[in-house]
């Protein structure tokens, strides 16, 4: 009788929270754009983690909200959005529209380490070229304004998306 219960508990606890169990892990918006979801439980309720380019710089942005689970939707009450699991080809679908696929957790970071590296990088970059550029301003101060736009017309190859570079305009 002692195992039948047991069984019959462990059975009833292993069901326990199995409903949010599709929605947990990373998930990558479908087509190119760079978007991943990451789905977690945070104690009672659930986290959702957004990495995704900012609007403003296109740089790799990470915003948390909490979300809720709960009869096959996920709610994310801070944006209002709502999104349902579709069993059928395993998408997670926000706002009737966003359609985005489950990926591996390993892909997902490896990823998005990448993109914030690509970032850092062209920050490291942006930062070198504008103390080249404020040297270069130094040295060819009062000197033909034709050798200085020559040096400016050279950066266009040069620069790193999304740098802007103070004192780097032509001369006219």
């Amino acid at each position: 009788m002692r195992v039948v219960v047991a069984v019959f508990l462990a059975l009833a606890l292993s069901a326990c929270g199995s409903a949010d169990k599709p929605f947990l892990g990373f998930w990558k918006v479908q087509g190119d754009r760079f978007e991943y979801l990451k789905i977690e439980k945070n104690g009672e309720g659930h986290l959702l983690t957004r990495y995704g380019n900012s609007i403003l710089d296109g740089s790799v942005e990470r915003k948390e909200f909490p979300a809720t689970i709960k009869d096959n939707t996920l709610t994310i009450g801070a944006l209002g959005v709502s999104g349902v699991y579709k069993e059928s080809d395993k998408t997670l679908v926000l706002n009737g529209k966003q359609v985005f696929a489950k990926v591996d957790d390993a892909e997902a970071l490896k990823v998005i380490e990448a993109k914030e590296q690509e970032k850092a990088k062209a920050e490291a970059d942006c930062k070198a070229l504008q103390e080249e550029v404020d040297r270069k301003n130094e040295e060819l101060k009062g000197k033909s304004k034709e050798e200085w736009n020559a040096y400016v017309k050279s950066l266009d190859g040069r620069k790193p998306k999304r740098c802007w570079l103070k004192n780097a305009g032509m001369a006219w």
